[in-house]
């Protein structure tokens, strides 16, 4: 849904959390239309930017998290502060999951810091490690995780966590972020290995998106065919069964999931609201703009609006 003032625009998006607990094994957990879901692990069980974190990359030299869409990225991520949006879910599940005494969380895919620095915040007997594949991201982490204590910022990749030893961490959070590494399995695969015997990973994913049919016709009416999967893709994990074959075949177990719509406030600046709208296809706009296409680009502009 797009609800339209004279003042701002909202989007109404829905996804889906997941909370799995260990009690021998593995966690997983999940978000969607966003879905909030939490796993658990059955039986027992400063870093550069590892090769293996493909989601940072679309070529050797091309980052798909430049500092635009990083940028962007930050501005949206407010949004999830929300009443109904993940951050409040997830601090309630964390919370729930955490021994009271104290423990260890790793926050993966931070971007700059949420919600392992809401988290360290909220629930100070905690220590929140933040990560996320982008440098610049970690750095504004950095910046923003100023006077909270029982925070440590590091740039590593949620695909390849080789700097953690094996069942280190009470809690794995992850806010929107397992759909946007290329080997997914493996992503979960590092979660369960981190997580401690009895752990929780608490995560995010988006089930629907509405603006995404949006682009897909713009795109179709610039070139005259559909376009190809975004390589920069929300709803990679949206599709049903998907989330929670990642999770068996990491030995977690879903324990809680939960379904979730909230509103998208993208303001009242034109560029901007079409910047968001079209996140998706910045790698195709790009393509325009490269080959001089400038017929092309405001032709995609009018159409999306």
């Amino acid at each position: 849904l797009i609800h339209q003032t004279s003042q701002h625009k909202m989007l109404a998006l829905p996804f889906r959390s997941l909370v799995r607990k260990v009690a021998s094994c593995g966690p997983q957990w999940a978000s969607a239309r966003c879905q909030v879901a939490a796993a658990a692990l059955p039986s027992a069980r400063k870093a550069g930017l590892p090769a293996a974190c493909a989601l940072s990359t679309t070529s050797a030299d091309k980052p798909m998290f430049d500092e635009e869409v990083s940028r962007i990225y930050g501005v949206l991520a407010q949004q999830h502060k929300h009443e109904h949006g993940p951050w409040k879910m997830m601090v309630g599940a964390v919370d729930e999951a955490l021994p009271k005494t104290g423990g260890k969380v790793l926050d993966l895919a931070s971007g700059s810091g949420d919600p392992g620095i809401q988290i360290a915040v909220e629930l100070p007997r905690s220590h929140v490690t933040i990560t996320d594949a982008s440098p610049p991201q970690i750095e504004a982490a950095l910046e923003r995780s100023k006077g909270v204590a029982n925070t440590t910022c590091k740039v590593a990749c949620m695909a390849d966590l080789g700097e953690f030893a094996d069942e280190s961490f009470d809690v794995v959070t992850s806010c929107y972020g397992y759909m946007f590494v290329e080997d997914k399995q493996k992503a979960f695969d590092e979660t369960f290995r981190v997580l401690k015997p009895g752990g929780t990973l608490v995560a995010t994913y988006w089930r629907t998106l509405p603006f995404i049919p949006m682009v897909q016709q713009v795109v179709e009416t610039v070139t005259g065919a559909p376009p190809p999967d975004p390589p920069i893709n929300p709803l990679a994990l949206s599709a049903p069964g998907l989330v929670e074959g990642y999770l068996e075949a990491a030995r977690l177990e879903l324990t809680r999931q939960q379904d979730s719509t909230y509103p998208f406030e993208i303001g009242s600046d034109p560029d901007f609201a079409y910047k968001v709208g079209t996140l998706t296809i910045k790698a195709w706009k790009d393509e325009l703009l490269a080959a001089g296409d400038m017929a092309g680009l405001e032709r995609a502009r009018r159409e999306w609006w």
